[in-house]
């Protein structure tokens, strides 16, 4: 499991194969660009993937501003942080701030760990406008 991530990138592949994803290293592109982009449906979205043993996120603020350009854009983005290993949240980008500032908020949950995380459920909330 990668440090920064929580191995979520290799987990939402996984576990949404169905999802035309493309992964983002951003240190040869724009900065603050989130780790995986999505494409479902028609629907385009963003996430930014991170992991915490506690209740802070640490988020950059080259993330913070790409996310809220982003979002100002109408642009679907999320921040997925696992917690404890066997919690998955799913923030909206316009929270990022508050994220960012006071840890993670009251949201999207799931827990039981990576095989008992309601994976269909999570599809349905990033492409749910």
């Amino acid at each position: 499991m990668s440090r920064q991530d929580g191995g979520l990138r290799k987990l939402f592949r996984k576990h949404l194969p169905q999802v035309h994803w493309t992964t983002v290293e951003s240190r040869m592109t724009e900065s603050g660009i989130p780790d995986l982009h999505g494409l479902y449906d028609g629907v385009d979205f963003w996430i930014e993937c991170k992991q915490t043993k506690g209740w802070a996120v640490v988020i950059r603020p080259t993330q913070i501003a790409w996310l809220l350009r982003r979002v100002r854009n109408d642009g679907r983005c999320f921040i997925a942080v696992r917690r404890k290993g066997d919690e998955l949240w799913l923030i909206e980008g316009s929270s990022v701030k508050g994220l960012a500032t006071r840890g993670l908020p009251r949201g999207k949950l799931w827990m039981g760990g990576p095989s008992g995380w309601d994976w269909p459920s999570v599809l349905a909330h990033l492409t749910d406008g």
